[in-house]
Protein backbone atom coordinates (compact mmCIF):
# COMPACT_ATOMS: atom_id res chain seq x y z
CA UNK A 1 0.00 0.00 0.00
CA UNK A 2 0.61 3.65 -0.76
CA UNK A 3 1.80 5.59 2.53
CA UNK A 4 0.53 8.42 1.22
CA UNK A 5 -3.32 9.93 0.16
CA UNK A 6 -3.82 9.96 -3.58
CA UNK A 7 -4.56 13.79 -3.92
CA UNK A 8 -6.45 14.85 -7.36
CA UNK A 9 -5.82 18.11 -7.40
CA UNK A 10 -4.54 19.35 -10.24
CA UNK A 11 -4.26 15.53 -11.59
CA UNK A 12 -5.41 14.19 -15.03
CA UNK A 13 -7.76 11.67 -15.13
CA UNK A 14 -9.05 9.16 -17.99
CA UNK A 15 -12.62 7.73 -17.50
CA UNK A 16 -13.75 4.61 -20.23
CA UNK A 17 -17.47 5.28 -20.25
CA UNK A 18 -17.27 8.58 -19.14
CA UNK A 19 -20.28 9.25 -21.43
CA UNK A 20 -22.88 7.76 -19.37
CA UNK A 21 -23.95 6.05 -15.80
CA UNK A 22 -21.05 5.94 -13.03
CA UNK A 23 -18.62 7.20 -15.49
CA UNK A 24 -20.05 10.36 -15.84
CA UNK A 25 -20.01 10.57 -11.68
CA UNK A 26 -16.66 10.22 -12.10
CA UNK A 27 -16.01 12.64 -13.75
CA UNK A 28 -18.31 15.55 -11.55
CA UNK A 29 -16.98 13.72 -8.23
CA UNK A 30 -13.29 13.98 -9.28
CA UNK A 31 -13.83 17.66 -11.19
CA UNK A 32 -15.18 18.58 -7.57
CA UNK A 33 -11.64 17.85 -6.53
CA UNK A 34 -10.03 19.92 -8.56
CA UNK A 35 -9.13 17.14 -10.99
CA UNK A 36 -8.82 17.54 -14.68
CA UNK A 37 -10.81 14.97 -16.72
CA UNK A 38 -10.74 13.12 -20.44
CA UNK A 39 -13.86 11.56 -20.75
CA UNK A 40 -14.27 8.51 -23.00
CA UNK A 41 -16.64 6.82 -24.72
CA UNK A 42 -17.86 4.70 -27.88
CA UNK A 43 -20.54 7.16 -27.79
CA UNK A 44 -18.56 10.06 -28.66
CA UNK A 45 -21.73 12.61 -28.38
CA UNK A 46 -22.06 11.41 -24.54
CA UNK A 47 -17.74 12.00 -24.01
CA UNK A 48 -18.69 15.29 -25.84
CA UNK A 49 -21.68 16.30 -23.33
CA UNK A 50 -19.54 15.05 -20.18
CA UNK A 51 -16.84 17.09 -21.09
CA UNK A 52 -19.01 20.34 -21.58
CA UNK A 53 -20.57 20.02 -18.73
CA UNK A 54 -17.15 20.09 -17.00
CA UNK A 55 -15.89 23.03 -19.21
CA UNK A 56 -19.14 25.05 -18.49
CA UNK A 57 -18.13 25.05 -14.90
CA UNK A 58 -14.59 25.72 -15.13
CA UNK A 59 -13.06 22.38 -15.34
CA UNK A 60 -10.06 21.76 -17.71
CA UNK A 61 -11.69 18.62 -19.77
CA UNK A 62 -11.44 16.62 -22.80
CA UNK A 63 -13.31 14.37 -24.65
CA UNK A 64 -12.46 11.00 -26.54
CA UNK A 65 -13.99 9.09 -29.15
CA UNK A 66 -12.81 5.46 -27.82
CA UNK A 67 -13.85 1.71 -28.45
CA UNK A 68 -12.27 -0.14 -25.72
CA UNK A 69 -12.44 -3.66 -27.23
CA UNK A 70 -9.86 -1.95 -29.83
CA UNK A 71 -6.30 -1.62 -28.50
CA UNK A 72 -5.49 1.04 -30.75
CA UNK A 73 -8.08 3.21 -29.67
CA UNK A 74 -7.07 3.33 -26.21
CA UNK A 75 -3.63 3.65 -27.13
CA UNK A 76 -4.57 6.93 -29.27
CA UNK A 77 -6.51 7.58 -25.64
CA UNK A 78 -3.61 7.83 -24.03
CA UNK A 79 -1.83 9.34 -26.47
CA UNK A 80 -4.67 12.37 -26.85
CA UNK A 81 -4.36 12.44 -22.92
CA UNK A 82 -0.76 13.24 -23.07
CA UNK A 83 -0.82 15.35 -26.07
CA UNK A 84 -3.57 17.76 -23.86
CA UNK A 85 -2.58 17.39 -20.31
CA UNK A 86 1.35 16.27 -20.42
CA UNK A 87 0.57 13.37 -18.73
CA UNK A 88 -2.40 10.80 -16.69
CA UNK A 89 -2.36 10.18 -12.98
CA UNK A 90 -5.59 7.91 -12.86
CA UNK A 91 -7.50 5.71 -15.43
CA UNK A 92 -10.64 4.52 -14.65
CA UNK A 93 -11.46 1.16 -16.68
CA UNK A 94 -14.73 1.63 -16.25
CA UNK A 95 -17.09 0.89 -19.76
CA UNK A 96 -18.96 -1.64 -19.41
CA UNK A 97 -22.02 -3.90 -20.76
CA UNK A 98 -24.56 -6.79 -19.94
CA UNK A 99 -26.83 -9.08 -21.11
CA UNK A 100 -28.41 -11.84 -19.42
CA UNK A 101 -31.27 -14.89 -19.72
CA UNK A 102 -30.55 -18.74 -19.71
CA UNK A 103 -27.54 -19.62 -19.79
CA UNK A 104 -27.23 -22.40 -22.09
CA UNK A 105 -28.79 -19.93 -24.67
CA UNK A 106 -25.84 -17.64 -24.58
CA UNK A 107 -24.35 -17.51 -28.13
CA UNK A 108 -20.59 -17.28 -28.88
CA UNK A 109 -20.84 -13.58 -30.09
CA UNK A 110 -22.31 -12.78 -26.67
CA UNK A 111 -19.87 -14.15 -24.89
CA UNK A 112 -17.42 -12.39 -26.68
CA UNK A 113 -18.83 -8.97 -26.65
CA UNK A 114 -19.10 -9.28 -23.11
CA UNK A 115 -15.46 -10.67 -22.61
CA UNK A 116 -14.04 -7.75 -25.41
CA UNK A 117 -15.64 -5.02 -23.81
CA UNK A 118 -15.84 -5.99 -19.62
CA UNK A 119 -12.65 -7.88 -19.28
CA UNK A 120 -10.11 -6.58 -22.87
CA UNK A 121 -11.19 -3.23 -21.68
CA UNK A 122 -9.65 -3.37 -18.77
CA UNK A 123 -7.01 -4.87 -19.80
CA UNK A 124 -5.99 -2.42 -22.62
CA UNK A 125 -6.56 0.52 -20.12
CA UNK A 126 -4.19 -1.38 -17.12
CA UNK A 127 -1.57 -2.76 -19.64
CA UNK A 128 -1.60 0.85 -21.81
CA UNK A 129 -1.52 3.45 -18.82
CA UNK A 130 -0.04 1.35 -15.98
CA UNK A 131 3.63 1.83 -17.87
CA UNK A 132 3.61 5.40 -17.55
CA UNK A 133 2.39 5.31 -14.03
CA UNK A 134 5.42 3.09 -12.91
CA UNK A 135 8.09 5.53 -15.21
CA UNK A 136 6.57 8.87 -13.37
CA UNK A 137 6.76 7.27 -9.94
CA UNK A 138 3.02 7.66 -9.19
CA UNK A 139 -0.57 6.63 -10.46
CA UNK A 140 -3.93 5.14 -9.54
CA UNK A 141 -6.05 2.45 -11.88
CA UNK A 142 -9.37 1.78 -10.70
CA UNK A 143 -11.33 -1.00 -12.52
CA UNK A 144 -14.68 -1.47 -12.29
CA UNK A 145 -15.83 -4.91 -11.66
CA UNK A 146 -19.53 -6.09 -9.28
CA UNK A 147 -20.92 -7.42 -6.69
CA UNK A 148 -21.31 -10.24 -9.85
CA UNK A 149 -17.37 -10.58 -9.00
CA UNK A 150 -17.99 -12.88 -6.26
CA UNK A 151 -21.58 -13.58 -6.04
CA UNK A 152 -22.14 -15.56 -9.71
CA UNK A 153 -25.66 -15.20 -10.94
CA UNK A 154 -27.62 -18.43 -13.30
CA UNK A 155 -29.55 -14.81 -15.16
CA UNK A 156 -26.65 -12.94 -15.49
CA UNK A 157 -24.11 -15.65 -16.10
CA UNK A 158 -21.94 -14.23 -18.93
CA UNK A 159 -21.60 -10.85 -16.66
CA UNK A 160 -20.62 -12.15 -13.29
CA UNK A 161 -17.92 -14.36 -15.01
CA UNK A 162 -16.82 -11.24 -16.88
CA UNK A 163 -16.69 -9.55 -13.67
CA UNK A 164 -15.05 -12.59 -11.74
CA UNK A 165 -11.85 -12.25 -14.37
CA UNK A 166 -12.03 -8.63 -14.05
CA UNK A 167 -11.35 -8.83 -9.36
CA UNK A 168 -8.74 -12.06 -10.29
CA UNK A 169 -7.15 -9.72 -12.82
CA UNK A 170 -6.99 -6.15 -10.48
CA UNK A 171 -5.91 -8.34 -7.13
CA UNK A 172 -2.55 -9.51 -9.43
CA UNK A 173 -2.21 -6.41 -11.10
CA UNK A 174 -2.65 -4.94 -7.29
CA UNK A 175 0.45 -7.41 -6.33
CA UNK A 176 2.79 -6.06 -9.39
CA UNK A 177 1.92 -2.49 -9.14
CA UNK A 178 2.32 -1.91 -5.54
CA UNK A 179 5.98 -2.42 -5.13
CA UNK A 180 6.04 0.20 -8.25
CA UNK A 181 4.39 2.75 -6.34
CA UNK A 182 1.17 2.45 -8.40
CA UNK A 183 -2.16 1.40 -6.80
CA UNK A 184 -5.03 -0.61 -8.36
CA UNK A 185 -8.67 -0.59 -6.51
CA UNK A 186 -11.52 -2.57 -7.87
CA UNK A 187 -14.85 -1.01 -7.39
CA UNK A 188 -17.90 -3.78 -6.98
CA UNK A 189 -20.83 -1.80 -7.44
CA UNK A 190 -24.55 -3.39 -6.14
CA UNK A 191 -27.42 -2.18 -8.07
CA UNK A 192 -27.07 1.59 -9.26
CA UNK A 193 -29.82 3.65 -11.12
CA UNK A 194 -27.44 3.68 -14.43
CA UNK A 195 -28.10 2.43 -17.90
CA UNK A 196 -26.73 -0.89 -17.95
CA UNK A 197 -30.16 -2.46 -18.59
CA UNK A 198 -29.89 -0.71 -21.85
CA UNK A 199 -27.04 -2.01 -22.87
CA UNK A 200 -28.51 -3.73 -26.04
CA UNK A 201 -28.40 -0.65 -28.09
CA UNK A 202 -24.55 -1.00 -28.06
CA UNK A 203 -24.14 -4.85 -28.90
CA UNK A 204 -22.76 -5.87 -32.34
CA UNK A 205 -24.27 -7.55 -35.06
CA UNK A 206 -28.01 -8.45 -35.84
CA UNK A 207 -30.15 -9.50 -32.81
CA UNK A 208 -30.38 -12.86 -33.39
CA UNK A 209 -26.76 -13.39 -32.69
CA UNK A 210 -27.60 -13.16 -28.74
CA UNK A 211 -29.53 -15.26 -26.82
CA UNK A 212 -30.13 -13.18 -24.24
CA UNK A 213 -30.58 -9.92 -23.35
CA UNK A 214 -29.60 -6.95 -20.88
CA UNK A 215 -33.16 -5.83 -20.41
CA UNK A 216 -33.47 -8.99 -17.25
CA UNK A 217 -31.74 -6.18 -15.31
CA UNK A 218 -34.44 -3.76 -15.72
CA UNK A 219 -36.34 -4.01 -12.67
CA UNK A 220 -33.13 -4.47 -10.33
CA UNK A 221 -31.28 -0.96 -12.22
CA UNK A 222 -34.88 0.84 -10.85
CA UNK A 223 -34.41 0.20 -7.85
CA UNK A 224 -30.56 0.72 -7.39
CA UNK A 225 -28.81 3.15 -5.31
CA UNK A 226 -28.08 6.95 -6.01
CA UNK A 227 -24.16 7.03 -8.72
CA UNK A 228 -23.66 9.80 -7.00
CA UNK A 229 -23.06 7.96 -4.02
CA UNK A 230 -20.96 5.70 -5.71
CA UNK A 231 -18.67 8.05 -6.71
CA UNK A 232 -17.94 9.39 -3.21
CA UNK A 233 -17.35 5.68 -2.58
CA UNK A 234 -14.57 5.31 -5.30
CA UNK A 235 -13.28 8.49 -4.23
CA UNK A 236 -12.40 7.82 -1.22
CA UNK A 237 -11.09 4.25 -1.90
CA UNK A 238 -8.74 6.20 -4.26
CA UNK A 239 -7.25 8.27 -1.51
CA UNK A 240 -6.79 5.48 0.44
CA UNK A 241 -5.96 3.30 -1.56
CA UNK A 242 -8.37 0.39 -0.59
CA UNK A 243 -8.06 -3.07 -3.04
CA UNK A 244 -11.91 -2.83 -2.87
CA UNK A 245 -14.33 -0.63 -2.52
CA UNK A 246 -17.89 -1.95 -1.79
CA UNK A 247 -21.39 -0.03 -2.02
CA UNK A 248 -23.96 -1.86 -0.62
CA UNK A 249 -23.55 -3.51 2.62
CA UNK A 250 -26.82 -5.47 2.19
CA UNK A 251 -24.77 -8.23 0.33
CA UNK A 252 -22.40 -8.52 3.04
CA UNK A 253 -23.62 -11.95 4.26
CA UNK A 254 -24.19 -13.00 1.09
CA UNK A 255 -20.39 -12.71 0.26
CA UNK A 256 -19.57 -14.28 3.78
CA UNK A 257 -21.61 -17.02 3.03
CA UNK A 258 -20.12 -17.78 -0.96
CA UNK A 259 -16.72 -17.35 0.97
CA UNK A 260 -17.58 -19.81 3.35
CA UNK A 261 -18.64 -23.00 1.15
CA UNK A 262 -15.09 -22.29 -0.50
CA UNK A 263 -13.42 -22.22 2.80
CA UNK A 264 -15.31 -25.46 3.93
CA UNK A 265 -14.49 -27.22 0.83
CA UNK A 266 -10.73 -26.12 0.99
CA UNK A 267 -11.03 -27.29 4.06
CA UNK A 268 -12.29 -31.03 3.13
CA UNK A 269 -9.18 -31.38 0.82
CA UNK A 270 -7.38 -34.73 1.85
CA UNK A 271 -10.57 -35.56 4.50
Amino acid sequence: MRNDRFDLQDRVVVITGGGKGIGKVYAREFARVGARVVAADIDGAAAEATRDELTKRGVQALAVRTDVTRRAEVAALLEATRKAFGTAHLVCNNAGVGTGGDPLAATEAEWRWLLDVNLLGVVHGSQLFAPLFVAQGEGHILNTGSLGSFLPSAELNIYCATKAAVASFSEGLRQHLAPKGVGVTLLCPGPVATGLAGSDRLRPGPATSFGGSAHVLDAVMDMGMDPDQVGRLALAGIREDAEFVFTDKAYEELISQRFARVLRAAGQVGG
